[in-house]
């Protein structure tokens, strides 16, 4: 029997209203519906969360409405078949997820020779035609750890692998430990971006520590995105990456905003603050923005990361905390500089200033009750 929401009936004017921990768990249930979110969540009564969307994607829209789902914890052991984690498995078609507050915990101990696509938001989203994923106003605090990965991997603090159309005003606040022996893609928000995809106005905070066995050069870790088809505007990242590769002459790539960016990729109006230590793998391939694409306007503090192949601009950090140092970034509706506040270096004018955390979205009051009305069908 699919669950029974104690308020709305899934329409755009009546989306049903997600106020518990086992709401949450029925959205899995009406998979193309709407949804409200009414209260904060905590998940920790779900010792292992399963994805929603396991057996078929969400296509629906979920509106997070500025509360937080706290707690979220993904166990899983000895994978042999491709897998997606997340809250979501996979997002699809017109799914639009917004507004989510959302932190928690992945783990996976071993997965042999398949996929692997893993974000704290979802696993992966897939657009088709004019049917395109949007990802905006979301705020994700995850931690990721894992070990004895023998598979492709696309892992990201917001989504695995991105073929969105838009990710636009979120934040991530990302821990990464990571140990595996074939290739893996890395980012603080996204792992792999897909050529239609753009994100836009995002910030990301980010510790990865990455050990891969695998001897032709497995590692591809970017603060934002590992790469690759993507663009990336008008935003930020603060990284420490640790990064020890398959063997002494494999190429790992690693950049303060992406890994590695294909011809015709823009980075324009970003800035990357961090660090950078290869631990084993040559350094040629290490850019304080991106090593094969140096971006438009786009700047690193060369004081504290200093491995750079690329042509991007460096800094020092007295540079990159005074604003001439932006050439063309619009300080009046998009960005904010003041030594008080993120530490001097540029905010983001929808950030809360003394934490750097989203700003909170205004919360929409809905009736408490409605009829009980329910859809007849819906796919599982």
């Amino acid at each position: 029997m699919p669950y029974a929401f104690a308020n709305g009936t899934g329409t755009a004017e009546d989306p049903y209203q997600v106020a518990t921990a086992d709401d949450l768990n029925g959205v899995r249930d009406y998979l193309d519906a709407h949804f409200i979110q009414m209260a904060d969540i905590d998940l920790s009564g779900y010792e292992n969360w399963e994805p929603i969307g396991t057996s078929n994607s969400f296509a629906g829209i979920y509106d997070g409405n500025g509360y937080k789902i706290c707690n979220m914890t993904i166990n899983k052991t000895s994978l042999t078949a491709d897998t997606y984690l997340g809250l979501f498995a996979q997002l699809i078609d017109s799914a639009i997820v917004k507004n989510v507050n959302l932190s928690g915990t992945i783990t996976v101990v071993g997965i042999t020779r398949k996929r692997l696509y893993c974000g704290g938001l979802a696993g992966a989203s897939s657009s088709t035609g004019s049917r395109q994923v949007v990802i905006q106003d979301c705020a994700i605090d995850i931690k990721i750890t894992l070990s004895s990965i023998d598979a492709w991997g696309y892992v990201g603090g917001i989504v695995g692998d991105g073929y969105f159309k838009t990710l636009k005003r979120c934040s991530a606040v990302t821990e990464m430990d990571i140990s595996c022996s074939y290739i893996m893609w890395t980012g603080g928000l996204v792992g792999y971006m897909e050529s239609i995809a753009e994100v836009d106005s995002c910030k990301v905070s980010g510790n990865f520590t990455i050990l891969s066995t695998y001897p032709y050069g497995g590692t591809k870790c970017g603060g934002i995105t590992a790469g690759d088809g993507a663009s990336i505007s008008r935003s930020y990242a603060l990284s420490t990456m640790v990064v020890t590769d398959g063997s002494a002459t494999a190429y790992p790539e690693v950049g303060g905003i992406a890994a590695t960016g294909s011809s015709g990729v823009v980075y324009s109006n970003c800035y990357a603050i961090g660090s950078v230590s290869i631990l084993k793998g040559r350094t040629t391939r290490i850019g304080g923005i991106c090593y094969n694409n140096a971006g438009i306007s786009c700047y690193f503090n060369s004081d504290t990361w200093l491995i750079n192949n690329g042509s991007s601009s460096p800094k020092t950090t007295t540079e990159m905390k005074q604003q001439s140092t932006y050439v063309d970034w619009d300080f009046t509706d998009v960005w904010g500089i003041d030594p008080a506040k993120n530490d001097g270096y540029p905010y983001l004018l929808w950030q809360v200033t003394d934490d750097i955390q989203p700003s909170p979205t205004p919360r929409k009051i809905l009736p408490i009750t409605y009829p009980a009305k329910y859809p007849m069908t819906y796919p599982n």
